[in-house]
């Protein structure tokens, strides 16, 4: 998240391999210390346990964040259902078991507005590049 004067002032992940969240943790736990700049932690492993608890992790997060500051939302979901080259060659698209995390960004998003309206919210989405027309065709101009 970035403040009015254009300052990281805090960002969190979350990742639900724990292995994978280890590395990334202490990466940025050792640049910080080196440069000063704000760590990458992790409030939690699954993207929906943003949204569990009371408080949850996400509105602690929102908590640090100055007035007016731009929250930007950067994701990746799991996207093995809307590959072509998953199991069901990508017919599963957003329904599939792992690739229904897509929504969890939209609940997050319109859950720190929500919270926060004071804050700009952005979403930047990652996914596969290799979708069926079927699931890219909302997105495609006429």
């Amino acid at each position: 998240a970035l403040g009015a004067r254009r300052a990281f002032v805090a960002s969190g992940f979350a990742e639900w391999q724990d292995e994978r969240a280890t590395a990334v943790q202490a990466y940025w736990a050792r640049r910080s210390a080196l440069t000063g700049e704000v760590g990458h932690r992790r409030p939690c492993g699954d993207v929906w346990d943003l949204l569990r608890g009371r408080p949850t992790p996400l509105e602690i997060f929102l908590g640090v964040l100055p007035q007016g500051c731009l929250l930007l939302i950067v994701a990746g979901p799991p996207c093995i259902q809307l590959s072509t080259t998953g199991r069901f060659g990508g017919h599963q698209g957003l329904c599939g078991p792992d690739s229904i995390h897509f929504f969890a960004v939209a609940a997050i998003r319109w859950a720190a507005q929500r919270l926060r309206p004071d804050i700009v919210v952005h979403v930047v989405l990652e996914n596969a590049g290799s979708m069926l027309r079927l699931h890219r065709a909302p997105y495609l101009k006429p």
